[in-house]
């Protein structure tokens, strides 16, 4: 009896986590999907009005079109979770003084009065919110600038997140651990068990993904539970600390060896293109390959993604990159006549043979023009 209903469980749980990835599955009658990342976008300015990983931010993004938003998650010193990026929280003093402080270190009733961006007064120094804004052009100029208060741009838990935001809308939640080191195996096993508590009690019927650029922590995600789907993030930088996270062609090789659903690559990254056999590999295993990056508010390097099969696409621009997979499809049925960029993207030079493999969604070529989409910078 408790074998059929454990069996029963489990089958359960699989058909729903194939649910979800049908989301992300190409096909000629629908679009590759089309995330916010944390929300309606990155914040790259201190003066932007919808503050990133906000409930604001993610309901902006669904107003925007967005059916699925991205955001990151980490673990206060009280064991509360909550929406931030950075490593680090900064805050700068009336003197100019900077100082960090890890959320882990931080209980939630401090984070939210250091992360709103308010003048506050914080271990006796008046102080308020900073951050390095490493995606502006003047980043290494400016260093810390102060990040001011935006109205609705309040801190959030994943609780509040998941109340706050329309139910049809997905979340792809980003486990966060710091970026400079390894983390522990107890750092895993408290955020993982802790969003999957939290996910239980209030997610409801939302469709949710997990992400991660840690690779032990995608895999033990993977094994603690079965009913949503959980997918490596890869930079594909050489200074990772951990060296799965250094190419797609090892991010492959941790989906397929642990069963993960797939793997998340940066699109912006110059090295994604160059190994598209890992692509073929990772898509004729049945897995799927999302991606990120200011690659996915580039026109042309969209096309180029639909072609070679990309599920989803997180982005920093809902409307230019909803758009242009749009375009892409219903011009003249371009999904279905793209096989001469498929081959040339998946094939190094055109005096070389086609792969052995075949390609994602092969259709025969009729019209070798390719499209001509001008790039836009990030905004």
């Amino acid at each position: 009896m408790n074998t059929s209903i454990s069996t029963m469980t489990a089958l359960s749980s699989d058909a729903a986590r194939q649910k979800i990835l049908g989301c992300f599955t190409p096909s000629p009658n629908s679009d590759p999907m089309v995330l916010g990342h944390r929300g309606l976008r990155m914040n790259v300015t201190p003066d932007e009005v919808v503050r990133e990983n906000t409930v604001l931010s993610l309901c902006k993004a669904a107003e925007a079109g967005a059916k699925w938003v991205e955001f990151d998650v980490q673990m206060t010193a009280d064991d509360e979770l909550v929406l931030w990026h950075d490593d680090e929280l900064l805050t700068m003093a009336d003197d100019g003084n900077v100082t960090s402080y890890p959320i882990g270190e931080l209980t939630l009733a401090q984070f939210r009065e250091l992360a709103s961006g308010r003048h506050t007064t914080h271990n006796k120094v008046d102080c308020q919110l900073a951050r390095v804004f490493k995606h502006s052009p003047f980043h290494k100029q400016l260093g810390a600038v102060r990040w001011p208060y935006q109205n609705g741009g309040e801190p959030c838990t994943l609780k509040e997140a998941l109340q706050g935001t329309p139910a049809t809308v997905g979340f792809d939640i980003e486990l966060k651990f710091d970026s400079r080191r390894l983390s522990t195996e107890a750092e895993r096993s408290e955020l993982l068990d802790k969003t999957l508590s939290v996910l239980r009690e209030f997610a409801d019927a939302r469709p949710v993904l997990f992400s991660s650029f840690d690779p032990m922590a995608c895999v033990e995600m993977r094994q603690k539970q079965d009913a949503w789907p959980v997918l490596m993030l890869t930079c594909m930088g050489d200074q990772e600390p951990d060296l799965r996270q250094r190419s797609l062609k090892a991010a492959v090789e941790v989906a397929l060896q642990h069963n993960l659903d797939g793997v998340i690559a940066d699109s912006g990254n110059p090295r994604f293109f160059d190994d598209l056999r890992s692509v073929q590999r990772l898509l004729f295993s049945g897995k799927h390959l999302l991606t990120y990056g200011h690659g996915n508010v580039d026109p042309e390097i969209i096309v180029k993604q639909v072609a070679i099969g990309v599920g989803a696409m997180c982005t920093d621009n809902i409307t230019v990159c909803s758009a242009t997979v749009t375009t892409t499809r219903l011009l003249q049925g371009l999904r279905n006549e793209t096989d001469w960029l498929r081959a040339a993207l998946f094939n190094d030079t055109p005096e070389k043979k086609p792969l052995p493999l075949p390609l994602p969604t092969p259709a025969p070529a009729t019209q070798p023009v390719a499209p001509r989409l001008a790039p836009i910078g990030v905004m």
